[in-house]
């Protein structure tokens, strides 16, 4: 009997402590702190700090000293006239499927991003359009 009310105390152990370690993967809204780090599962690379007000994003790399530092991720798109500078507009949500479904939206708009990688200029934001359909 000792024996059976053991195993039972242990996996239910295993099954609390499985429950409590999960990984954060995307922003919470509309937890009205400004800041945020998020980081994919794919790794310590995919760390990002998001201003959730403005949409400014920097990715956390290592500098020539090794040090690491914030650098901030280009858009290729303004939107400086769609957002309010007083509350939450910004959510960031990353994959665990791969760093090209790391994307960011307006949660007041629905304006969305997708990082893009390009070679050229570096990681950026890169805005999706909104596929138009005819049903007819």
């Amino acid at each position: 009997m000792k024996n059976i009310i053991y195993i039972l105390f242990i996996l239910a152990t295993m099954n609390m402590v499985g429950q409590s370690s999960t990984n954060h993967q995307f922003s919470s809204v509309p937890d009205t702190s400004r800041f945020e780090i998020v980081q994919s599962e794919q790794g310590a690379r995919y760390t990002f700090k998001l201003d959730k007000y403005t949409g400014r994003t920097y990715q956390a790399v290592g500098a020539e000293n090794g040090d690491l530092v914030w650098q901030e991720i280009e858009w290729n798109y303004s939107f400086t006239e769609d957002e309010n500078p007083d509350i939450v507009n910004f959510q960031l949500m990353l994959s665990g499927l791969g760093a090209r479904y790391t994307f960011m939206i307006n949660v007041n708009n629905g304006l969305c991003w997708q990082l893009f990688n390009d070679p050229s200029t570096s990681q950026l934001w890169w805005k999706l359009n909104e596929a138009t359909y005819n049903f007819n």
